[in-house]
């Protein structure tokens, strides 16, 4: 016969683990409550300038974009417009092997193709009807959004952190500017982060599925999972590291040269062979010319500015490259780290001219540099540069 303080016990031990289960995701729960609310109030006001007109989000220029020829007029602007036309035009035929249709004439269609899982899903969830897809591709991003910050906010209660820091990933401004262009980062970072919590918790199937979608949102996700490859192997040469380890990794790597496969078979090349040559430069010239600019001549507004964003990613990656020995983060993730930073300070003048192209181009730099300090102990400077982070973030939200 059990006894009934057995059962009563059991009782008990069963509810404070449910209480428990239940704290551990309010708190993540409230930092994805905060992100939704304040951008979901950012592109309420976008949204509100433009008379509620969501293609603006698009910026569709008239150089690729004849609105008589779309099956749903969009508002376009004056000259090239910006990638966002692209995946809009990918939204509607995901698989498309012709480079003008709907109106639309996409510039690099290799390239853009790669980057195929955001316009899928706005596609996708569009129903078919071209008329909402303006309207799906801003929703796409904002959920991602959201799920970047509930990942975020339980990462950093994994790391030991208070779950509010978290809020240092979700609001890095680049991807505040890649939403308020239909873009594909806010994808890739929040798939990206998905995967490390997942290798963080063990969870490697998981994690590796997650990374080959985010390697189909953004092709530069690749050097994690190059990376991560990597130190897996490193580790098997000492023995200290599972073949099912590899096994899993190897998962992203082939989700991304079966990919590049069919882009090479539909376009005659492969996507990541006809990127823009004028992307990428002699190692820091760009990055050196770009400061010099900064900081010679009157001290304009938009200088004064553009400082701030430096310090912002100039900081954060000193920071981090001192955390880097003391942190316990996965050893892929400092090496992918450090590949960022190299791919960052090859980066050319094309990249490193505004603040919608270099902040984008070092998303995954400063990500992968938020994680490692936040499994890292405690430093008053990087408060200090989340706090310049939320004044930019709020600053480009206003005037953009």
């Amino acid at each position: 016969m059990r006894s009934a303080g057995g059962d009563d016990e059991k009782i008990v031990c069963q509810w404070l683990e449910d209480t428990e289960l239940i704290m551990t995701l309010l708190k993540p729960a409230g930092v994805m409550l905060i992100a939704a609310l304040l951008y979901g109030l950012m592109i309420a006001a976008r949204l509100a300038r433009f008379d509620f007109d969501a293609s603006r989000f698009i910026c569709a220029g008239t150089k690729f974009c004849s609105v008589e020829q779309m099956p749903t007029p969009i508002t376009l602007v004056p000259g090239t417009g910006y990638d966002g036309q692209s995946y809009y035009r990918l939204a509607m035929a995901p698989f498309t092997n012709q480079r003008t249709a709907f109106g639309i004439r996409i510039d690099n269609p290799s390239y853009r193709q790669q980057r195929i899982l955001y316009p899928a899903l706005a596609g996708a969830f569009s129903l078919g009807h071209p008329a909402w897809l303006p309207w799906t591709m801003i929703l796409v991003n904002y959920l991602a959004i959201c799920a970047l910050a509930f990942v975020a906010g339980f990462f950093a209660c994994t790391l030991s952190r208070n779950a509010l820091w978290g809020l240092a990933i979700v609001f890095y401004p680049g991807l505040l500017l890649s939403l308020y262009r239909d873009l594909t980062e806010v994808l890739a970072i929040s798939l990206m982060v998905t995967s490390l919590f997942f290798w963080h918790r063990r969870l490697n199937l998981l994690g590796s599925f997650t990374l080959a979608l985010s390697v189909l949102a953004r092709e530069t996700t690749v050097l994690l999972a190059s990376a991560m490859l990597a130190t897996w192997a490193w580790r098997m040469f000492f023995k200290k590291a599972r073949w099912s380890e590899g096994a899993c990794l190897v998962i992203p790597l082939a989700t991304f040269a079966a990919w590049q496969l069919w882009i090479a078979a539909t376009w005659g090349y492969a996507g990541i062979a006809s990127g823009r040559d004028n992307d990428l430069g002699p190692l820091m010239k760009a990055v050196s010319a770009f400061v010099a600019g900064l900081l010679t001549g009157f001290p304009t507004a938009d200088k004064v500015f553009g400082l701030g964003e430096f310090t912002l990613l100039g900081g954060t990656t000193l920071l981090a490259a001192m955390a880097i020995p003391r942190s316990p983060i996965d050893d892929g993730v400092k090496l992918a780290w450090v590949a960022y930073l190299v791919l960052a300070c090859k980066l050319s003048g094309a990249v490193w001219i505004e603040d919608w192209a270099f902040m984008r181009g070092t998303a995954e730099l400063m990500v992968l540099g938020f994680l490692i300090l936040l499994s890292s102990p405690g430093s008053r400077l990087f408060g200090a540069l989340l706090v310049l982070e939320f004044v930019i973030w709020n600053w480009l939200a206003l005037i953009q």
